[in-house]
């Protein structure tokens, strides 16, 4: 998700209204079963807040949990690596039954020679497959699913300069071969990409860029890929069309996997949802789109069912988020 929608999600309400709609879709046939949730508890100080938090995330029946791991945070200086906040993160999950998702991602200044844009790759990509392999070989048995950056298809996640597939297969490479090092058991999942109609220097189409990264090869270098699915203004049931952006759009990145015989692997939805910001919000900065608070939870229980129902191949799905603290 854009950055700058990440600071306009209430953390109290949107927990309350995953809470709400989880626990209305859960069924014994669900629970344990892939109900996904976003988590930023990386930025929480106060542990009763992160207990809080996977207290209500569990009493809805989440049992999935992806969490950012900050490069920047765990080697502020080359080989020195400080894991004392991931190991109390990781214990915390496990301490809660969830299921852990690990994105890693945000290299730390010293990688590159212009850091002015954090989310941009770093200058030598063997740096970050230091940091896949010592995150993979420390919680080997513990994480096992690592989703290798996110949203190379923009510009700003890029370090602000023109995103491509070409670069970011070549950093996806160094991280697949240095996580299976660490752990043959580790299961990688691509970028998720960012919904778009652009196809410019600064952001491209995701089902472009898929296309793009498949026709280079890349399909050997992930286990499962990892796309985004927002609805937007329109129901679950909205067709995916090439030229709208909705829930339904990442059929279309199905179709580019079906196009090159990649049929065996799953898609797992990486953000899901649909936008429910107070009314007061302009229109300028609600880039994704605005629906009542009722219709959220509908629409995102019919979301579920619908995957369920039709989509054999996509599962977990990942609320987004379910505590978003200053989400980046």
């Amino acid at each position: 998700m854009p950055r700058l929608l990440k600071p306009l999600l209430l953390s109290t309400a949107l927990v309350i209204i995953v809470v709400f709609v989880f626990t209305l879709y859960n069924s014994p046939s669900v629970i344990g079963n892939g109900l996904c949730a976003n988590f930023f508890l990386h930025q929480e100080v106060e542990l009763w807040k992160k207990e809080k938090t996977l207290d209500m995330a569990r009493a809805a029946g989440i049992t999935w949990a992806k969490q950012q791991f900050p490069w920047e945070e765990a080697e502020p200086r080359k080989g020195e690596f400080d894991w004392g906040k991931f190991d109390e993160l990781v214990s915390l999950y496990e301490r809660y039954g969830l299921q852990v998702i690990a994105r890693l991602d945000r290299p730390p200044d010293w990688t590159k020679r212009d850091p002015r844009f954090k989310q941009g790759p770093p200058d030598n990509l063997n740096d970050f497959g230091d940091y896949v392999f010592a995150f993979a070989q420390r919680y080997k048995g513990r994480v096992r699913y690592l989703q290798i950056w996110n949203e190379p298809n923009l510009w700003n996640e890029w370090g602000g300069r023109p995103p491509s597939a070409a670069e970011y297969l070549a950093l996806l490479k160094v991280a697949y071969a240095r996580a299976k090092q660490a752990n043959p058991a580790a299961q990688i999942l691509s970028a998720p990409l960012a919904p778009t109609l652009e196809e410019s220097a600064y952001n491209i189409n995701e089902v472009l860029y898929l296309d793009q990264l498949y026709r280079l090869g890349a399909r050997d270098y992930f286990d499962i890929l990892s796309a985004n699915a927002f609805g937007q203004e329109f129901p679950p049931d909205d067709a995916p069309q090439a030229n709208v952006l909705n829930f339904a759009r990442v059929v279309l990145q199905r179709q580019v996997m079906e196009k090159y015989g990649d049929t065996r692997k799953a898609i797992w939805i990486n953000e899901y949802g649909w936008n429910a910001s107070p009314a007061s919000f302009p229109k300028s900065v609600l880039i994704w789109q605005n629906v009542p608070e009722e219709m959220q939870a509908t629409y995102t229980v019919r979301g579920i069912e619908k995957a369920r129902a039709e989509w054999p191949w996509a599962w977990p799905l990942c609320s987004s988020p379910a505590r978003s603290g200053k989400g980046r």
